[in-house]
């Protein structure tokens, strides 16, 4: 069925655009027009998944039909689903690996559980090293892929965002000491490590040439050994950094909110360091495990100001608390019932007074934001349900917190360095 000449196709191109994390109305779309099939074509073909052998081997054959798909494709996700080798296993995976030259983001990896590099078979390694190196790729998430060979972070790659959950890496180079490590470059760069060997990820960091020493924001997510590659990192990229954001998980058994070396960082030696976020997820299983949440993550943010006064300097302080409700029927907490708990904290006003006493430049201000978590069904909060209420709720939960974190810190208020904010936290 042909559409109407008189419809522009600028206005058909913005209604398929509209629809474009609705699969089943793109399907409806390309099937209706030729008009409307190569746009829908783009939003459909945009995102693969290959988390199967049956998966790779559909896509490819779909492609391979229809040659021009493969261009379309931006986003590849690679759930790495090789744990023993198997003849021919790889071919269609390292195929499309090698065909999606528009490539812009691209995910290796599993999302719960450790893979071993040395069992992805080597025709789909050298596919990956040859995407790595891809032009058009920008955004490159590696996860818990344990045995990284050290060469990858020797390849000629730009990236914009770089995202590692390392494993412990494996020293392929012959001299690491003297390996050019010059051609790799990532603006963003997100650590974390659950391996118990980090001495080669470590050496790379130290590199003189590495890509660590040019990272101008930095995301540190404090889990498992990560803490021992956060200072090494801000070390390394001291010339380069503009902001540095650490991931705190206060919650979390087993974990430490602790940065060893963090009071011997000076800030004032960072020439574009302008930015400082901490974010603290605290789990909550009932009004007592807020409570103590909360008083453990104020006393954590006060010793963090105050280990090592040269943290005040930096111009914007960011702290965001992010309360991450894990249900139960016995405890269904609305957002005032959550944000009393926490203004309820006495340790507030030892932050208050140390903002007060040290000695802050005119340019500094210091924001303490609410993240709401919003879950796959919206928030995961009884009293915000749906994105309707949380839209017509924002407003009041933005003015509460405000209200209520300047009570609790009338010093910095009135010194005028004190921000609140209210922020969807994903």
């Amino acid at each position: 069925m042909a559409l109407s000449p008189r419809v522009p196709q600028e206005l058909l191109d913005k209604i398929v655009d509209d629809l474009h994390d609705d699969i089943k109305a793109l399907g409806c779309c390309a099937l209706t027009s030729r008009l409307l099939l190569s746009r829908s074509q783009t939003h459909m073909f945009s995102s693969i998944i290959i988390s199967t052998r049956r998966e790779a081997a559909r896509h490819r054959s779909r492609m391979d039909a229809n040659p021009r798909l493969w261009g379309y494709v931006r986003r590849l996700t690679f759930l790495v689903f090789f744990h023993v080798k198997s003849e021919g296993s790889g071919t269609d995976v390292s195929h499309i690996l090698r065909n999606a030259t528009s490539l812009q983001t691209l995910f290796v990896g599993s999302t719960y559980a450790d893979v071993s590099w040395s069992t992805i078979p080597e025709d789909i390694r050298d596919a990956l090293f040859h995407a790595f190196c891809s032009p058009s790729l920008s955004t490159l998430h590696i996860s818990y892929v344990s045995s990284l060979p050290a060469s990858l972070f020797g390849l000629k790659v730009h990236l914009n965002y770089f995202s590692l959950k390392a494993q412990g890496l494996c020293d392929d180079l012959i001299d690491l000491g003297s390996a050019d490590l010059s051609g790799m470059s990532a603006h963003t760069l997100e650590i974390s490590s659950q391996g118990s060997d980090d001495q080669t990820l470590l050496s790379i960091i130290a590199h003189p040439n590495s890509f660590s020493c040019r990272v101008k924001k930095l995301i540190l997510r404090n889990i498992g050994n990560t803490k021992s590659l956060a200072i090494p990192m801000i070390k390394a990229a001291m010339y380069s950094l503009e902001t540095i954001l650490i991931l705190q998980y206060s919650s979390l058994q087993g974990c430490s909110m602790d940065l060893p070396g963090w009071a011997e960082l000076n800030f004032n030696l960072m020439p574009y360091l302008r930015r400082l976020e901490m974010h603290f997820i605290m789990n909550i299983f009932s009004p007592e495990t807020l409570h103590e949440s909360a008083i453990t993550v104020v006393h954590k943010i006060v010793d963090y100001l105050t280990v090592n006064i040269s943290v005040l300097r930096i111009k914007q302080i960011n702290i965001r608390l992010v309360p991450w409700w894990l249900y139960t029927e016995s405890f269904s907490p609305g957002w005032h019932h959550i944000m009393d708990i926490v203004c309820a904290v006495s340790h507030w006003s030892m932050l208050d007074e140390v903002l007060e006493t040290r000695a802050i430049s005119a340019e500094f201000n210091i924001a303490f934001e609410l993240g709401m978590y919003k879950g796959n069904e919206g928030l995961e909060y009884g009293s915000l349900g749906s994105a309707a209420e949380w839209q017509g709720e924002i407003h009041v939960i933005r003015r509460a917190w405000e209200e209520k974190i300047h009570a609790r810190m009338p010093l910095a208020s009135r010194g005028g360095v004190l921000i609140t904010k209210v922020v969807p936290d994903e």
